[in-house]
């Protein structure tokens, strides 16, 4: 009870007290401890999680757990109910909640829906309230957080992500993954 108690305490203290916890380092102020307590351990003190069987990297133990499971031990979560199957426990729960229990989360203010309540909290907020995180640096803004941390990495921090067989360097992980498969792994993306 306690533990709930506290849980409830923190939820309403960062989503509705706008409570934050600012960095001593930088302008980052996230809505919870422990998201800060991660983001000095990669970006000020290096701390990172290197996966030994491939270039892998992650930013927390948990992300580098994940990342093992389903790109290394081919764990296979099959749904009960059907023929579903995933390397991702989260995605299978998302199955679940989706496919055979219905849950979907519904915009009150317009025809939107998400299987996340995430994504639809993010919809209000963008559409409906008119809330974007303005760069404090030049004039972007942005309706999600994530994109504008991108953005000031990229933009102003200089950070790149360089590829461990070439020259290049990627502004983006996901551009990185794109690189390594279509110039050293030949891998083609056909135009739709």
């Amino acid at each position: 009870m306690a533990t709930q108690l506290a849980g409830l305490k923190a939820h309403k203290e960062s989503q509705h007290e706008g409570k934050r916890y600012p960095c001593d380092q930088c302008e980052y102020a996230p809505s919870q401890y422990a998201l800060l307590k991660i983001h000095k351990e990669s970006k000020h003190d290096g701390k990172r999680y290197p996966c030994i069987q491939c270039e892998y990297t992650g930013l927390t133990h948990a992300s580098l757990k994940t990342h093992i499971e389903s790109k290394h031990e081919d764990k296979i979560h099959s749904c009960d109910q059907c023929g579903y199957t995933t390397t991702k426990l989260r995605q299978l729960k998302r199955h679940k909640a989706v496919e055979h229990d219905g849950k979907i989360f519904r915009c009150d203010q317009c025809d939107y829906s998400s299987s996340e309540s995430s994504n639809l909290k993010n919809h209000i907020d963008s559409k409906h309230k008119g809330l974007r995180y303005l760069c404090d640096q030049c004039e972007f803004s942005s309706t999600q957080l994530s994109y504008l941390k991108l953005h000031k990495e990229n933009k102003h921090e200089g950070i790149r992500y360089p590829c461990d067989q070439c020259d290049y360097a990627a502004p983006l992980p996901k551009h990185l993954k794109i690189h390594k498969e279509s110039k050293h792994k030949g891998i083609r993306y056909p135009c739709d």
